[in-house]
């Protein structure tokens, strides 16, 4: 299944969303505590007859959520509605396991979707009743926040009839790989401690952050993981994951904790010089491919700059899917252009790509077919007002804007024109409220932005802006408004018009 995967953001939450199949479409939601994993048994038998589309819930395995209040039936069902309006799909069924059954019909009954069936298995659609209702959230709570749960728990974990029991109290059949699955992460009291603590500290994803840093600790792939959860942890690697753990709560990103960063199905490098790589940067590359497939760029060598390259990310991206391109990333940091030329030895594309240190154009000379950048466009009086993991940890350099957020833009749009190649296209990054700002200044300068050059992100909210060199303003389709890219085998899911 996992060439079914993908990632899209919406306003709250990064989703990641198996979609395989054709036909109907079909939302399958798991229960808590479970993941995609659930459907493994029944999605193949469907997917002849169907388009099946199961996400991972908010703050289950894969599934990132930005505030935890979100994490009940409304909540859930109002972020489960923005996934399916960003991806334009309407499902005619919908399954629900355990508590997927209440979230779907709180659905249901909001109008937020209307689908022909709503198909139950074992759903969990009522509350405890009486004392145990009153009393088992404040007593589990409590408990939980105990030092010698973690232990206690998974050494009763350890146990395979513990977990198969625990299993069986909540009515659902499990298959033998699902409950060594669920045994094998259950029985891990480094795993379980963790995301206690990244529980009660607040992070919005505990399990799934704990999960990702006891493999970093372990030097594990999440399948080995699973496969060796129940096996002594090794000292040094607990010293590592307290590290880890504590770093965490202090508001540092686990991406920053890794020091990589995955971006379009590659895995970069990064550090405190450069910009930690975010999902909607990826609007430029669904942009700039589409740009060179539909005008036929692919069959002829192209040169692309990349401006303020930071880690490299855009540039070495489009060096990879483009093997007829070469191209230069400047930066003013030393140390992000010394990482940069890492990523793309790593990448193995470092024959084409060149770094150079440089305020923007400064010193360049030539033209381009393509031009990118994801500039610093946040007002430097807001700055302080982003999220920790933001302000905290990127570098300033990378965030600071000016004034208005607009001084980048204003430098870009100085030179680009000389630098494009007749024809050559300008592909950049901006605030969600900056197109009509950053339109003019490029329009001023001589470039041209066409009705359709606001590109938009996954969410719908405007993300990059497209300007074109004099002469280069050739009627062009306009792109697909929405899709669900894969980011294992970079193909695209796309809705119709």
């Amino acid at each position: 299944m996992r060439a079914a995967s993908r990632f899209v953001s919406t306003a709250h939450v990064d989703w990641h969303v198996q979609v395989c199949g054709q036909g109907p479409v079909v939302l399958l939601l798991h229960g808590t505590g479970s993941s995609t994993h659930s459907w493994r048994g029944l999605a193949p038998l469907l997917a002849d007859h169907f388009t099946l589309v199961m996400p991972d819930l908010p703050g289950h395995a894969f599934s990132r959520v930005d505030d935890t209040a979100r994490l009940s039936l409304a909540g859930m069902s109002a972020d489960l509605h923005a996934l399916l309006s960003t991806a334009g799909l309407t499902p005619r069924v919908v399954i629900g396991h355990s508590a997927g059954a209440a979230i779907a019909l709180t659905m249901v009954l909001r109008k937020l979707i209307e689908p022909a069936v709503v198909i139950s298995l074992n759903g969990a659609l009522l509350p405890f009743g009486g004392v145990p209702g009153r009393c088992f959230a404040p007593l589990a709570r409590t408990l939980a926040r105990g030092s010698l749960v973690p232990r206690w728990f998974a050494g009763r974990a350890a146990r395979l009839r513990v977990v198969e029991r625990l299993l069986e109290s909540t009515g659902s059949r499990i298959d033998g790989d699902g409950l060594t699955h669920y045994h094998r992460l259950a029985s891990n009291p480094a795993h379980v401690a963790a995301a206690r603590a990244l529980r009660d500290g607040g992070i919005g994803t505990p399990a799934l952050d704990a999960r990702v840093l006891l493999c970093h600790s372990t030097g594990l792939s999440h399948e080995a993981l699973i496969a060796h959860g129940g096996e002594p942890f090794p000292p040094a690697a607990a010293v590592l994951l307290t590290g880890y753990v504590t770093r965490r709560l202090a508001g540092e990103p686990v991406s920053r904790i890794k020091g990589t960063r995955e971006f379009y199905g590659r895995d970069f490098r990064i550090d405190p010089h450069t910009l930690d790589p975010r999902p909607d940067t990826e609007t430029l590359i669904g942009a700039a491919l589409r740009i060179v497939t539909e005008e036929g760029l692919d069959a002829r060598p192209l040169r692309l700059l990349d401006l303020g390259t930071g880690s490299g990310c855009i540039l070495l991206t489009l060096l990879a899917e483009l093997p007829n391109a070469e191209g230069i990333g400047t930066d003013l940091s030393p140390g992000a252009l010394r990482l940069a030329a890492v990523n793309a030895r790593r990448l193995g594309v470092e024959g084409r790509a060149r770094f150079v240190a440089a305020d923007w154009f400064e010193g360049l000379s030539g033209q381009f077919d393509l031009i990118l950048a994801n500039p610093p466009y946040i007002a430097a009086g807001e700055i302080a007002a982003l999220s920790p993991e933001v302000a905290g940890h990127d570098p300033r350099a990378a965030l600071d804007g000016g004034s208005d957020g607009l001084d980048a833009y204003r430098s870009i749009a100085a030179k680009a024109a000389a630098f494009l190649a007749p024809g050559g296209h300008l592909l950049v990054e901006i605030g969600p409220t900056q197109a009509q700002a950053v339109a003019g200044l490029f329009r001023a300068a001589g470039l041209a932005v066409e009705e359709n050059g606001v590109l938009l992100d996954l969410a719908g909210r405007a993300r990059g802006l497209h300007a074109i060199s004099a002469g280069g303003c050739a009627e062009r389709r306009r792109p697909p408004k929405i899709s669900l890219e894969n980011r294992d085998v970079r193909g695209s899911f796309r809705t119709a018009k």
